[in-house]
């Protein structure tokens, strides 16, 4: 499960990377500080996930660490949208660009948690493991 944990922060840290070189040297957008939030945030939501899928993992069946996985897409979602409220709501001048990166970042964490979490669930129980 380590290495899943490093793939989803170095995905986000691959993923801010690209999404600040074509901000910048394509789009021709200044990089504000604000924009180390994304990042941060997935970083720091992904670490909710590890520790949530080592508890799935170790205390639980297949079927209920589905569940688990999808309660937390779920609270990952609402967190999401929370922030968006809060930083549309508290910070107006955040503008479009952020929001698009927070979308961007939001998709590639979600393809590759899925991808991870369906290659772990699918996988064939061992005979030492039932």
């Amino acid at each position: 499960m380590k290495r899943e944990f490093l793939i989803l922060l170095a995905s986000c840290v691959l993923g801010e990377l690209v999404i600040s070189l074509v901000h910048q040297f394509i789009l021709q957008a200044p990089y504000i500080r604000l924009y180390l939030l994304i990042p941060l945030f997935f970083m720091g939501v992904e670490g909710v996930y590890y520790m949530i899928e080592q508890y799935a993992r170790n205390h639980t069946n297949q079927a209920k660490a589905a569940q688990v996985y999808m309660l937390y897409k779920t609270g990952k979602l609402l967190l999401t949208l929370a922030l968006v409220l809060g930083l549309a709501f508290f910070l107006p001048e955040v503008g479009v660009a952020f929001f698009f990166r927070l979308l961007v970042m939001y998709l590639l964490t979600l393809v590759v948690e899925t991808k991870l979490a369906m290659a772990w669930m699918l996988k064939k129980p061992n005979k030492s493991q039932e």
